[in-house]
């Protein structure tokens, strides 16, 4: 019990720094939701806690980064993947069905992306975005965006190939 008091003690000292930690990345509402999700997560496992493997400081960043890990991918999966005209894409689709199916490959596909690939194409197809305005959003030169816009167009192109769907 005593060391569930140590953890008291601890966390006063760094909840501000988590609190702003999320602030650099989402709004205060979300990131106070995000702060006590940390600090749950933290009181939870505080017994596998070892100051041998780093300090606490360590130990809840890191619990406060897969928490923001978690979130995103949860705020992805609950939007809307593609909201785009699937006509434009150059591809040629029979009827309904072929292109209701083809909107589920595609979405499974997407998913098999990193989180920042997603955000990228989701910004790019969804939300009409340019790269650089990605890049302002997700922190990261344009270069970057551009990198990692190709990759994943060439990921998906290849995931879509091997599970038998044309393009052209």
């Amino acid at each position: 019990m005593s060391s569930y008091k140590n953890y008291e003690s601890q966390i006063v000292e760094i909840q501000p720094k988590i609190l702003s930690y999320f602030l650099s990345k989402v709004d205060l509402e979300t990131a106070e939701e995000l702060k006590q999700e940390t600090f749950l997560r933290g009181f939870q496992f505080y017994s596998s806690f070892d100051s041998k493997k780093g300090t606490f400081s360590q130990w809840m960043f890191s619990i406060a980064k897969n928490v923001f890990v978690k979130y995103l991918s949860s705020k992805f999966l609950n939007d809307t993947i593609l909201d785009f005209d699937i006509v434009d894409t150059k591809i040629t689709i029979k009827d309904e069905f072929d292109k209701k199916n083809f909107e589920n490959e595609i979405k499974k596909s997407i998913l098999r992306l990193s989180i920042v690939e997603q955000r990228i194409v989701k910004g790019k197809y969804r939300d009409n975005k340019t790269l650089s305005e990605i890049a302002d959003e997700l922190n990261i030169s344009s270069r970057t965006v551009s990198r990692k816009y190709s990759k994943a167009l060439d990921l998906l192109r290849v995931d879509l190939i091997t599970k038998g769907i044309r393009l052209e």
